[in-house]
C-alpha cells in the first residue's frame, strides 16, 4: 500500500524492488538476508530501519547490519572478531574477560579487559599488544618495584661479538636464563650490588 500524500509528492518506492536489492546486496557481501529488524529486536530507536539480521556466509554466525556498512562491505562478524581476540589472549597467557568500557577513554575500543593466568591480577590492555605480546602486569611491575632487587653487569660474548648488558633484577640467573641466548655466547658476570628495591636499583 502507498499513502496518498506520497503518491501526489512522488514519495515512495517499489518494496519489491527494494526486498530485491537487499538480498543482492547481502549475496555481494557474504552474507545471507534473513529479515528486518524492528523495534523489538534493538536499541536502536527510530534508526532501526537502517538494519537487517544476516548469517555471515563464511562462519555461520549472525548479526544485525547497517545496510550501508552492506553495501560498503565495511563490516566484521564481532563474534568471530571475539574468538579471535579471546585465542590471541590465550597464546600470550591471559583470559579474555570482557570489553573494555566506554568510561576507560576515548581510545576504549583499541582495549580488552583481561586477567593474566600467572597472577590472576585483571587489567585493561590494547588489543595490538595482546596480540604482539608487548604487555605486562601492571600490579606485578608495582610489587617488583617495591622488593629488593640488585644492579648487575653481564658480559655476553661469542666468537664474533662481545657486550655488556646493564640491568637490574630480583633474581639474576632467573633474568640470565630469559636472555634465551643462543649456544655459542657466553655470560659473565661483571658486577652486581643489591638494592633495597626494584625502584633505588633503577635510579
Amino acid at each position: 500500500h502507498i499513502c496518498t500524500a506520497n503518491v501526489r509528492t512522488g514519495e515512495f518506492q517499489c518494496r519489491h524492488c527494494i526486498d530485491i536489492k537487499v538480498k543482492t546486496d547481502a549475496e555481494n557481501a557474504g552474507l545471507t538476508f534473513i529479515r528486518k529488524s524492528d523495534r523489538n529486536d534493538l536499541t536502536f530507536g527510530k534508526v532501526h530501519r537502517k538494519y537487517n539480521l544476516y548469517t555471515f556466509n563464511s562462519c555461520g554466525h549472525t548479526a544485525y547490519v547497517h545496510v550501508q556498512q552492506v553495501r560498503d562491505k565495511s563490516f566484521t562478524c564481532q563474534e568471530c572478531k571475539i574468538n579471535t581476540q579471546k585465542n590471541e589472549a590465550d597464546i600470550s597467557g591471559l583470559v579474555y574477560i570482557d570489553k573494555t568500557q566506554s568510561s576507560f577513554g576515548k581510545n576504549y575500543r583499541d582495549y580488552n579487559l583481561y586477567q593474566f593466568k600467572e597472577c590472576n591480577h585483571t587489567q585493561d590492555i590494547r588489543i595490538f599488544e595482546v596480540r604482539h605480546n608487548i604487555f605486562e602486569c601492571r600490579e606485578c611491575k608495582k610489587r617488583r618495584h617495591n622488593r629488593p632487587s640488585n644492579v648487575y653487569i653481564y658480559k655476553i660474548s661469542n666468537p664474533d661479538l662481545q657486550w655488556l648488558k646493564l640491568g637490574f633484577a630480583h633474581d639474576l640467573e632467573i633474568r640470565k636464563s630469559r636472555y634465551d641466548l643462543p649456544p655459542d655466547c657466553n655470560v659473565e658476570l661483571l658486577f652486581s650490588k643489591p638494592t633495597l628495591t626494584g625502584q633505588k636499583a633503577r635510579a
